[in-house]
């Protein structure tokens, strides 16, 4: 009869036990969710800083750094947008890394010092060749200097077109937008790199190698912003 009487007593705390181990695994299978959210963000904006010293884009590499630490706050659920009392860490971080990114933006291939005047004196260049003014040389050299004075007159332009672009992703987007782009344009986005003014002068300098290294003797500040190859 005793047994009969503290079955009640027993099955509420066997249900009580069950519902607690339920509640306890629930919270570590989301807990482990979370830290494996957070190491991807960690690792992919590790990834994006070392591209960006690679680059020699300092500004870039604060930004993707305040980036990261944004989105894994709000993956360890320390601060996210959606809370109302919790979200200052969330956007602080956002608008640091805002402010890095329209720092980058600025400080883009249309006002990189002395960038400008090297394209305006291939520029120059490029009209003498097409000129006759270092015949005789090539048919291939003519028709790559031809390219040549095309892009050096444009690419001021393109250059200007891609610092907007950049201030309004960082304007528009935020962290968690920003990281996912920037890994997107890194890897997985198979864009070829666009032929430039710079660039185009190394392809001359194969056609006609003397001519490109005596204008480098007397324009030796240009080399410093030639594209590596």
């Amino acid at each position: 009869m005793r047994a009969v009487r503290d079955a009640p007593v027993i099955a509420k705390y066997f249900c009580q036990d069950a519902v607690s181990y339920s509640v306890l695994t629930a919270r570590t299978f989301i807990m482990t969710m979370r830290i494996g959210a957070t190491a991807l963000v960690l690792l992919i904006m590790l990834a994006l800083m070392i591209q960006a010293i690679s680059n020699q884009n300092y500004w870039a590499v604060g930004a993707w750094l305040l980036t990261g630490l944004a989105c894994a706050a709000c993956t360890l659920g320390i601060s996210c947008p959606r809370e109302k009392d919790g979200s200052m860490i969330f956007y602080g971080l956002g608008g640091l890394a805002m402010l890095a990114w329209f720092a980058s933006a600025l400080g883009s291939d249309v006002l990189k010092p002395g960038r400008q005047q090297a394209q305006f004196d291939l520029l120059s260049f490029f009209t003498q060749v097409q000129g006759g003014m270092y015949d005789p040389i090539s048919q291939e050299a003519k028709k790559m200097a031809e390219r040549g004075y095309w892009l050096c007159a444009t690419q001021r332009y393109f250059d200007m077109s891609d610092a907007v672009l950049e201030l309004q992703k960082a304007y528009y987007l935020g962290p968690g937008s920003s990281l996912a782009l920037g890994a997107y344009e890194s890897w997985l986005a198979e864009r070829p790199k666009a032929p430039t003014c710079l660039s185009t002068f190394i392809d001359f300098s194969y056609q006609a190698p003397e001519l490109a290294k005596g204008f480098l003797r007397l324009n030796k500040e240009i080399e410093e912003h030639l594209p590596k190859r």
